[in-house]
């Protein structure tokens, strides 16, 4: 996952806790993947269901991944997070300074989170 997600090994993956809510979402691993009309998304009285479904499901050859997803109806906005930060995984190719200056935001936070990588 780090070579997708995590900048090929120079990001870092942030692992947040998260009280269960209508917004977390699993995955649901599917071949093939739901492939609903345009006019059924527009028009379709479960419209918001049926893009959801579309959202939540992906390809089986993903399935490793046991991902969550985290959806709020007003994108592009800002919202407080639901959730606290309890760990940064950070890439193995990290540069030296990034690594420091992550560190020194976890330190001034003072929450307690993890750094691990």
């Amino acid at each position: 996952m780090w070579e997708r997600y995590g900048g090929k090994e120079e990001g870092v993956c942030i692992v947040f806790e998260m009280e269960m809510s209508e917004y977390l979402i699993q995955v649901k691993y599917e071949t093939p993947r739901p492939q609903p009309k345009l006019s059924k998304l527009l028009l379709s009285v479960d419209a918001e269901q049926e893009l959801r479904e579309v959202l939540r499901t992906k390809n089986t050859k993903w399935r490793g991944e046991a991902e969550w997803r985290y959806f709020v109806k007003n994108g592009n906005s800002e919202f407080s997070f639901l959730g606290k930060i309890v760990a940064i995984r950070i890439g193995r190719k990290m540069s030296d300074a990034n690594r420091q200056t992550i560190t020194d935001w976890v330190i001034n936070s003072g929450n307690k989170i993890s750094i691990s990588g």
